[in-house]
């Protein structure tokens, strides 16, 4: 272990149940981080949506401005109460030896910033947020390339991307581009994104324009 400090000097007489010094331990290091709780399910948490081992994280650690620190860490538990303020959960992340290797160690205390390997989503479309208008819906082009309504599930956002996790199918054409007053059935001019050279995910809704 680590003495981090102590509370006596040589030679002093000490009684029963006198605090002499604080031990920080070396075999693992804990990571509080506090999450949104619409995330948890999410995320492999031991004993409360799964067995096993946690998701894995990665703890990044800058202790100025041209050094960066990188451990691996996993979920161990989730603590029981939301944070008054935030309402956010707090996952706890260890980190086993934490000074193990060479260089500088992440040290108790230390801010770092967090990134956690979510669980696999299937049938999960990835859009550009303006795809998504009034929160409940995309537009798309039907099967005679007419504007059209669709409903969907918004499972998160992340940056400039959504995640709609029911309403979509493979091969729906979202319309992406500002519709100020949708008139469903209008007649649409379609572009396909990938005769200008960009790639699209396979896994994603096929995105195209209205004209």
């Amino acid at each position: 272990g680590i003495v981090k400090s102590k509370s006596i000097d040589v030679g002093q007489v000490v009684g029963m149940n006198t605090n002499v010094a604080t031990l920080i331990g070396t075999d693992s290091l804990w990571v509080r981080a506090a999450i949104p709780a619409t995330k948890l399910e999410q995320i492999k948490i031991p004993d409360i949506n799964g067995s096993g081992e946690g998701s894995q994280a990665k703890i990044h650690y800058r202790p100025n401005d041209t050094t960066e620190i990188e451990k691996t860490g996993r979920i161990i538990q989730l603590e029981s109460e939301l944070d008054p303020q935030s309402r956010t959960a707090t996952l706890l992340i260890e980190i086993q030896d934490p000074f193990s290797s060479s260089g500088l160690p992440i040290l108790p205390g230390a801010y770092v910033d967090i990134s956690i390997t979510g669980t696999t989503a299937e049938g999960v479309y990835e859009l550009p947020s303006e795809a998504l208008r009034e929160g409940t819906h995309v537009l798309v082009a039907d099967s005679e390339n007419k504007l059209a309504r669709r409903d969907v599930t918004l499972g998160w956002r992340l940056n400039d991307k959504i995640y709609i996790t029911e309403g979509l199918e493979e091969g729906t054409q979202v319309v992406i581009s500002p519709v100020s007053f949708p008139v469903y059935g209008t007649p649409l001019s379609i572009i396909d994104k990938s005769m200008q050279n960009e790639k699209t995910d396979p896994d994603s809704a096929q995105e195209k324009e209205e004209k």
